[in-house]
C-alpha cells in the first residue's frame, strides 16, 4: 500500500502532467498532449481535466468511440461540471446518437445556462431532427449571448431557408460575412440563393469572392 506522501506526490506529478498536456492541447500538439493527458491518468485515474482533456483531444483526431469513453468517465466523475457535458454531448451528435447528443447538452445547460457553444450545438442537434422552431430558440439565445457569434447566423439564415424566408436568410448569411469574412459556407449559400433566384450577376460575384 502507497504511504500517503507517495500518493500525494502521485497527485501532483498527474497534476503536472496534466498541465503540460493542456498547454500542448492549447498549442495544437495533439499527439504530445494525449502523451501527457495519459501519464496524468497512469498516476491519477480519477483525473476529471485529464480524461476530459484526453477525451477532447481523442475526437479531434478522430477517433469518437475512444472520446467518448474518456468523456463518460468525465461526467461520472464529475457530474456537475457542465463543459463535460457539453463535450460529451458534441461527440455524440458527430456520431448521430441525436437523442443523447441532445440529453447531455441539456444536463450542460441546465448547469450553466450562458454557455453560447452548448446553445450552438444544441440547436444543431434540433435541426438534424427537423425541429426547426426549437433549433432556432436556440440559435437566437446565442446571439443574445454572444453577439459576435458568426456562425449562429449562419445556422439561423440555414433554419430561415428550410422554413422559406429567402430574404431573410440573406440578411443573415450576410450578418455572418460581416462579422468573419471567412465563413466560407454563409458566402457559398448566398450565391447558392441568388443563383436559384436568377440572380446570376450577384451570384457569380459571390462565387468569386469565395474563389
Amino acid at each position: 500500500m502507497e504511504s500517503k506522501s507517495s500518493q500525494s506526490q502521485n497527485l501532483q506529478s498527474a497534476h503536472q502532467h496534466w498541465r503540460k498536456g493542456n498547454a500542448f492541447l492549447n498549442e495544437g500538439k495533439i499527439e504530445e498532449g494525449i502523451a501527457e493527458c495519459r501519464a496524468a491518468l497512469r498516476l491519477d485515474p480519477n483525473s476529471v481535466a485529464a480524461h476530459h482533456d484526453l477525451g477532447f483531444a481523442l475526437s479531434s483526431k478522430g477517433q469518437k468511440k475512444a472520446a467518448l469513453v474518456e468523456l463518460r468517465e468525465t461526467v461520472r466523475l464529475a457530474p456537475d461540471l457542465a463543459h463535460g457535458h457539453c463535450t460529451l454531448g458534441s461527440v455524440l451528435s458527430t456520431l448521430g446518437h441525436r437523442d443523447e447528443a441532445e440529453a447531455e447538452l441539456r444536463r450542460s445547460l441546465a448547469l450553466d445556462p450562458s454557455d453560447a457553444e452548448a446553445h450552438y450545438l444544441l440547436g444543431n442537434v434540433l435541426s438534424d431532427k427537423k425541429e426547426i422552431d426549437a433549433a432556432l430558440t436556440e440559435y437566437w439565445e446565442v446571439l443574445n449571448l454572444d453577439p459576435h457569434h458568426a456562425r449562429a447566423y449562419v445556422a439561423i439564415g440555414s433554419s430561415l431557408v428550410r422554413q422559406g424566408y429567402e430574404d431573410a436568410a440573406i440578411e443573415k448569411y450576410h450578418q455572418a460575412l460581416r462579422l468573419d469574412p471567412n465563413v466560407l459556407y454563409a458566402r457559398r449559400c448566398v450565391a447558392r440563393l441568388y443563383f436559384w433566384r436568377g440572380q446570376i450577376g450577384l451570384a457569380l460575384r459571390m462565387w468569386l469572392k469565395h474563389g
